[in-house]
Protein backbone atom coordinates (compact mmCIF):
# COMPACT_ATOMS: atom_id res chain seq x y z
CA UNK A 1 0.00 0.00 0.00
CA UNK A 2 3.02 2.48 1.25
CA UNK A 3 4.25 1.55 -2.16
CA UNK A 4 1.25 2.19 -4.20
CA UNK A 5 0.46 5.34 -2.43
CA UNK A 6 4.28 6.71 -3.19
CA UNK A 7 4.20 5.87 -6.83
CA UNK A 8 0.94 7.91 -7.09
CA UNK A 9 2.92 10.89 -5.11
CA UNK A 10 5.67 10.51 -7.53
CA UNK A 11 3.65 9.79 -10.97
CA UNK A 12 1.80 13.54 -9.40
CA UNK A 13 4.70 15.58 -8.93
CA UNK A 14 6.02 14.77 -12.50
CA UNK A 15 2.95 15.96 -14.12
CA UNK A 16 2.74 19.33 -11.63
CA UNK A 17 6.36 19.99 -13.31
CA UNK A 18 5.23 19.68 -16.76
CA UNK A 19 1.73 21.64 -15.96
CA UNK A 20 3.35 24.77 -14.49
CA UNK A 21 5.62 25.88 -17.70
CA UNK A 22 2.64 24.85 -19.45
CA UNK A 23 0.20 26.93 -17.26
CA UNK A 24 2.81 30.05 -18.27
CA UNK A 25 3.78 29.55 -21.87
CA UNK A 26 0.55 27.97 -22.87
CA UNK A 27 -2.12 29.75 -20.78
CA UNK A 28 -0.85 32.69 -18.95
CA UNK A 29 1.60 34.35 -22.14
CA UNK A 30 -0.28 32.31 -25.21
CA UNK A 31 -3.61 35.04 -23.82
CA UNK A 32 -5.53 37.46 -25.76
CA UNK A 33 -5.39 39.53 -22.70
CA UNK A 34 -1.45 39.31 -22.48
CA UNK A 35 0.03 42.48 -24.31
CA UNK A 36 2.88 41.41 -26.11
CA UNK A 37 5.92 43.33 -24.25
CA UNK A 38 4.59 40.88 -21.46
CA UNK A 39 4.65 37.95 -23.55
CA UNK A 40 7.96 38.58 -24.33
CA UNK A 41 8.92 38.94 -20.87
CA UNK A 42 7.57 36.02 -19.77
CA UNK A 43 9.05 33.86 -23.03
CA UNK A 44 12.82 35.06 -21.89
CA UNK A 45 12.46 34.51 -18.14
CA UNK A 46 11.11 30.80 -19.41
CA UNK A 47 14.79 30.50 -21.47
CA UNK A 48 13.36 31.12 -25.42
CA UNK A 49 15.92 32.77 -27.49
CA UNK A 50 13.56 35.39 -28.65
CA UNK A 51 14.78 39.32 -30.22
CA UNK A 52 10.74 39.28 -32.00
CA UNK A 53 7.94 41.45 -29.95
CA UNK A 54 5.60 40.49 -32.60
CA UNK A 55 4.52 37.15 -31.35
CA UNK A 56 0.86 36.85 -31.40
CA UNK A 57 -1.80 34.79 -28.90
CA UNK A 58 -3.09 31.32 -29.02
CA UNK A 59 0.54 29.97 -30.11
CA UNK A 60 1.69 26.43 -28.26
CA UNK A 61 5.51 26.07 -27.41
CA UNK A 62 6.63 22.24 -25.89
CA UNK A 63 10.39 23.68 -24.56
CA UNK A 64 12.49 25.96 -24.53
CA UNK A 65 14.15 24.96 -27.98
CA UNK A 66 13.05 28.47 -29.63
CA UNK A 67 15.56 31.06 -30.87
CA UNK A 68 13.31 33.95 -33.27
CA UNK A 69 15.53 36.50 -34.55
CA UNK A 70 14.19 40.16 -33.96
CA UNK A 71 12.06 41.46 -36.97
CA UNK A 72 10.24 37.62 -36.94
CA UNK A 73 6.42 37.78 -36.56
CA UNK A 74 4.65 35.09 -35.59
CA UNK A 75 0.44 35.03 -36.20
CA UNK A 76 -1.95 33.38 -34.02
CA UNK A 77 -1.99 29.92 -33.23
CA UNK A 78 1.19 28.51 -33.79
CA UNK A 79 2.40 25.33 -32.53
CA UNK A 80 5.76 24.50 -31.95
CA UNK A 81 6.34 21.01 -31.38
CA UNK A 82 10.48 21.44 -30.22
CA UNK A 83 11.77 18.59 -28.44
CA UNK A 84 14.71 19.39 -30.83
CA UNK A 85 15.61 23.14 -31.58
CA UNK A 86 13.80 25.70 -34.18
CA UNK A 87 15.50 28.34 -35.25
CA UNK A 88 13.59 31.49 -37.27
CA UNK A 89 16.07 33.97 -38.04
CA UNK A 90 15.25 37.58 -38.58
CA UNK A 91 12.59 38.83 -40.87
CA UNK A 92 10.43 35.74 -41.11
CA UNK A 93 6.95 36.07 -41.18
CA UNK A 94 4.94 33.18 -40.10
CA UNK A 95 0.93 32.95 -40.92
CA UNK A 96 -1.81 31.51 -38.79
CA UNK A 97 -1.85 28.12 -37.59
CA UNK A 98 1.73 26.67 -38.60
CA UNK A 99 3.01 23.74 -37.26
CA UNK A 100 6.55 23.19 -36.72
CA UNK A 101 7.14 19.17 -35.37
CA UNK A 102 10.60 18.38 -34.64
CA UNK A 103 9.61 15.04 -32.86
CA UNK A 104 8.28 11.51 -34.33
CA UNK A 105 9.03 7.73 -33.47
CA UNK A 106 11.06 4.74 -34.46
CA UNK A 107 8.75 2.47 -36.40
CA UNK A 108 7.55 -0.42 -34.00
CA UNK A 109 6.18 -3.63 -34.30
CA UNK A 110 3.27 -4.24 -36.31
CA UNK A 111 1.03 -4.38 -32.75
CA UNK A 112 1.88 -0.54 -32.20
CA UNK A 113 4.03 1.30 -35.28
CA UNK A 114 4.90 4.19 -33.56
CA UNK A 115 7.23 3.02 -31.08
CA UNK A 116 7.46 4.40 -27.33
CA UNK A 117 10.70 5.94 -28.27
CA UNK A 118 10.36 9.28 -29.53
CA UNK A 119 13.11 10.83 -31.45
CA UNK A 120 13.66 14.52 -32.34
CA UNK A 121 15.17 16.71 -35.51
CA UNK A 122 15.39 20.22 -35.40
CA UNK A 123 14.28 22.55 -37.60
CA UNK A 124 16.02 26.04 -39.23
CA UNK A 125 14.43 29.17 -41.10
CA UNK A 126 16.29 31.19 -42.80
CA UNK A 127 15.94 34.82 -42.84
CA UNK A 128 13.30 36.54 -44.70
CA UNK A 129 11.48 33.70 -45.32
CA UNK A 130 7.64 33.53 -45.29
CA UNK A 131 5.24 30.47 -44.39
CA UNK A 132 1.60 30.41 -45.24
CA UNK A 133 -0.92 30.09 -43.13
CA UNK A 134 -1.50 26.44 -41.80
CA UNK A 135 1.93 24.97 -43.35
CA UNK A 136 3.46 22.28 -41.98
CA UNK A 137 6.97 21.78 -41.33
CA UNK A 138 8.71 18.40 -40.62
CA UNK A 139 11.58 17.13 -38.73
CA UNK A 140 14.80 17.68 -39.71
CA UNK A 141 13.94 20.32 -42.21
CA UNK A 142 16.33 23.32 -43.13
CA UNK A 143 14.26 26.61 -45.77
CA UNK A 144 16.88 29.12 -47.03
CA UNK A 145 16.59 32.39 -46.27
CA UNK A 146 14.11 34.47 -49.13
CA UNK A 147 11.89 31.25 -49.56
CA UNK A 148 7.73 30.85 -49.40
CA UNK A 149 6.15 28.13 -48.22
CA UNK A 150 2.56 28.70 -49.86
CA UNK A 151 -0.37 28.22 -47.20
CA UNK A 152 -1.31 24.70 -46.69
CA UNK A 153 2.40 22.88 -47.94
CA UNK A 154 3.88 20.31 -46.28
CA UNK A 155 7.43 20.71 -46.25
CA UNK A 156 9.13 17.27 -46.07
CA UNK A 157 12.59 18.13 -46.82
CA UNK A 158 14.76 20.58 -46.90
CA UNK A 159 14.25 23.97 -49.21
CA UNK A 160 16.64 26.07 -50.87
CA UNK A 161 17.21 29.83 -51.08
CA UNK A 162 14.59 31.85 -52.49
CA UNK A 163 12.19 29.62 -54.08
CA UNK A 164 8.14 29.65 -54.12
CA UNK A 165 7.13 25.98 -52.36
CA UNK A 166 4.23 24.46 -52.41
CA UNK A 167 1.84 21.36 -51.76
CA UNK A 168 1.77 18.33 -50.00
CA UNK A 169 4.91 17.48 -49.93
CA UNK A 170 5.72 20.90 -51.04
CA UNK A 171 7.96 21.22 -54.30
CA UNK A 172 9.79 24.18 -55.63
CA UNK A 173 7.56 25.64 -58.00
CA UNK A 174 9.43 28.99 -58.74
CA UNK A 175 12.96 30.41 -58.40
CA UNK A 176 12.06 34.14 -56.63
CA UNK A 177 13.96 37.23 -57.70
CA UNK A 178 16.66 38.24 -55.57
CA UNK A 179 16.19 42.01 -54.99
CA UNK A 180 15.83 44.54 -52.61
CA UNK A 181 13.47 47.12 -51.82
CA UNK A 182 14.57 50.04 -54.00
CA UNK A 183 14.49 47.68 -57.41
CA UNK A 184 11.53 48.31 -60.17
CA UNK A 185 11.24 44.18 -60.15
CA UNK A 186 10.52 44.24 -56.01
CA UNK A 187 7.83 46.80 -56.49
CA UNK A 188 6.34 44.93 -59.62
CA UNK A 189 5.97 41.57 -56.79
CA UNK A 190 4.40 43.56 -54.14
CA UNK A 191 1.10 42.18 -53.75
CA UNK A 192 1.13 38.91 -56.54
CA UNK A 193 -1.56 36.68 -55.46
CA UNK A 194 -0.06 33.45 -54.84
CA UNK A 195 -3.27 30.96 -55.17
CA UNK A 196 -2.60 31.71 -59.03
CA UNK A 197 1.00 28.87 -58.30
CA UNK A 198 0.13 25.87 -59.13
Amino acid sequence: MLRKLKTVCKMFWEDFLLMVPDLVLNTIAASSFTPRIIRWIIYKAYGIKTEALSIYPGCYIKTRNLTVGGGTFINRGCFFDNISEIVLEENCSVGMEVMFCTSTHNVGSEEKRASSQTIGSPIKVGKGTWIGTRAVILPGVTIGSGCIIAAGSVVTKDCEENGLYAGVPAKRVKDLPMTNENDSLSKECIGVNLKRVQ
